[in-house]
């Protein structure tokens, strides 16, 4: 009985830019904590965007968007939900591109100490996690194909995220159990003002490449499932491999081929080599980042500014020199964004 052959999958070479932890949300409980209400309340007659100071640490008060916990203060690369008894910690993306994940968990818990004097409480004990994304940056050139996806998550789809082509997000699972999202990261920056991801990618020789994100949102219940854990203190690195080796079971990319048994097909090879990687964070540096975020805002700016010129209707000889030279904006540009905008 002659067996049927089957063609290997072709050899397709994927580069790890970097993986571990993008976002973090934490649960403390204060209400052993002396002083805690008589704080929050006193940041209840702080207006909104007001700077103020707690026991020498600056803070902004900002919109808080937790019903449970109404007032919201923030610090660096944290962001501090308060009631009168407890505290939802939010650890932002940025924290662990500058610092890693060691480094910034000691930041939240020295800041922690600060604005409560201390107290001889080990905050490290006491942070307990609530969700934790896991993302590998790496670089493909190629598409993925969306019938190609394997996966035991019932909800799917693709959203697109902007006028570029590459600019699409799929998406897998939900909230409740694991949401699993893969978009392409080199788009996905010149929205969020990253620009300084790019000095990390052209390091590792990747300064042109379509830069792909695949990242796995987990919450409490399936954190404690995967890892026996919530408390913070014992989240360390191998459990971050356990939730992402849970991700990339979770949902599979299989390789094109004419078996018709689609739970038979072989792992594509980027999934096999995702498999394989798990240790590389970003390091980049407070300067790159300042650099990245004024460019961003000039280039918001300047956008902002060539509409409202265009909305006046006026042509290019007749705007000022002062808005032509400080936002460098030439004929070429302006003409297009008149003709974006109506041919007003």
């Amino acid at each position: 009985m002659l067996r049927k052959r089957y063609k290997k999958s072709p050899q397709i070479d994927i580069k790890i830019m970097a993986k571990g932890v993008d976002s973090l949300f934490l649960y403390v409980d204060c209400k052993d904590v002396l002083g805690w209400d008589v704080m929050v309340k006193k940041i209840e007659g702080v207006q909104f965007d007001e700077c103020f100071k707690i026991n020498g640490v600056d803070f902004v008060k900002v919109k808080a968007w937790i019903r449970s916990f109404p007032q919201c203060i923030k610090s660096s690369q944290f962001m501090l939900f308060l009631n009168v008894r407890s505290c939802y910690v939010r650890v932002l993306s940025l924290g662990f591109e500058l610092y890693g994940f060691d480094k910034i968990v000691l930041n939240l818990c020295a800041l922690l100490e600060k604005i409560t004097r201390k107290q001889g409480k080990n905050w490290l004990d006491c942070l307990r996690v609530s969700r934790i994304d896991c993302y590998c940056d790496f670089a493909y050139n190629g598409d993925f194909d969306f019938e190609l996806f394997r996966t035991r998550l019932r909800k799917k789809g693709i959203f697109k995220s902007s006028d570029n082509a590459e600019g699409i997000t799929y998406y897998f699972g939900s909230r409740d159990f694991l949401l699993c999202r893969l978009y392409t990261k080199s788009v996905e920056i010149e929205k969020s003002g990253k620009d300084y991801l790019r000095s990390a990618w052209e390091k590792n020789g990747c300064k042109n490449d379509r830069i792909w994100r695949l990242e796995f949102e987990f919450h409490k219940m399936k954190i404690e499932e995967i890892t026996r854990y919530r408390e913070l203190v014992n989240i360390q690195g191998a459990e971050i491999k356990k939730l992402f080796a849970y991700g990339l079971v979770s949902l599979e990319y299989v390789a094109g081929s004419n078996d018709s048994n689609f739970a038979r097909r072989e792992l594509s090879p980027i999934w096999k080599q995702l498999k394989q990687e798990f240790d590389t964070e970003y390091r980049v540096t407070k300067k790159q980042v300042r650099k990245a975020n004024i460019n961003y805002r000039f280039k918001r700016a300047r956008r902002c500014v060539i509409s409202w010129l265009i909305a006046q209707e006026l042509d290019y000889d007749e705007i000022e020199r002062f808005y032509i030279e400080k936002f460098k904006i030439d004929r070429f540009d302006y003409e297009k964004a008149k003709m974006r905008q109506g041919g007003i």
